[in-house]
């Protein structure tokens, strides 16, 4: 099995698509068999997984990864476990000894909670002049 692992320094890289680097892994009965790392190129994410895919890569284990590509990832047989984060080299070890990966949830994903606090639906509440006490 070939993994990807894309790097920021020593670190998995918080987001696919900013990574400049990646650490592919060769693995056989479970223990590393060989291990290379490669510059990524390409335009965007489409171009990378096809980058990686052209790689044997069939795992892919990074920080970010856009939602919306991962369709076109597993169309293509890559298997990505994203929101990963610290040294690439303790998550890859974590990996191939069967561990639960801590993952995080990405910044600025999901719905927005909180908002609105102290407003109504986004919006100031519209109060007359001179009327103040119209609130308590």
């Amino acid at each position: 099995m070939r993994i990807a692992l894309p790097l920021h320094g020593d670190d998995i890289a918080p987001r696919f698509c900013a990574a400049n680097r990646v650490l592919i892994v060769d693995v056989v009965d479970g223990e590393v068999a060989a291990r290379q790392v490669l510059s990524l190129h390409g335009d965007g994410i489409p171009d990378r997984v096809e980058q990686l895919v052209d790689l044997g890569v069939v795992r892919l284990l990074c920080g970010g990864f856009g939602r919306r590509y991962l369709p076109l990832a597993e169309a293509h047989g890559l298997q990505v476990s994203w929101g990963l984060w610290g040294p690439a080299e303790v998550r890859l070890r974590a990996f191939l000894a069967g561990e639960e990966l801590p993952s995080i949830d990405c910044p600025g994903r999901g719905r927005r909670r909180g908002r609105g606090r102290g407003r109504r639906n986004g919006r100031r509440r519209w109060r007359r002049p001179g009327n103040h006490l119209e609130d308590r």
